[in-house]
């Protein structure tokens, strides 16, 4: 069986595309693995980078950008792996990285879904998480008090 399916939705940025390609490749996982890569309304600059650059990559090609979601739908419904990677196009792994999280969640088998540590470029930590806004923040916010809320 593969063991991880690394799925990403791509919308028209080749560049940003293939940094995150070449991280994943350069240094590729030591289990078996597949890239599967919804291309969101589709240009022909992406379409050449994957097939010249990434032919071991799997493309799906979408002539429209119906949304992030439903594009991971349609990478889950391609994936074969044991484990599933949803991966921003905009993101660099760090050496390792994959082959980590595959290793500690195989190990706890109570555990269904993991979410890595982001670093900015300069390795600080990105904050992934953020407080939900209420009515009352908002309302502060566009008055005087948004400089202390």
């Amino acid at each position: 069986m593969l063991e991880l399916s690394i799925i990403i939705v791509h919308y028209r940025n080749p560049a940003l595309l293939k940094m995150c390609l070449n991280s994943i490749y350069n240094d590729p996982p030591r289990r078996d693995f597949e890239v599967i890569v919804i291309d969101s309304q589709s240009i022909r600059e992406s379409q050449d980078l994957m097939r010249e650059s990434f032919p071991q990559a799997k493309l799906i090609i979408s002539a429209e950008n119906t949304g992030y979601a439903h594009g991971v739908n349609i990478g889950l419904i391609e994936a074969r792996g044991r484990f599933i990677m949803i991966l921003n196009y905009d993101t660099i792994l760090i050496p390792e990285a994959l082959d980590k999280l595959c290793d500690f969640i195989s190990q706890r088998p109570d555990i269904g879904l993991i979410g890595p540590q982001l670093l900015n470029i300069d390795g600080t930590i990105q904050q992934s998480y953020f407080k939900y806004y209420t009515p009352m923040t908002i309302v502060a916010r566009r008055l005087w008090l948004g400089g202390f809320w």
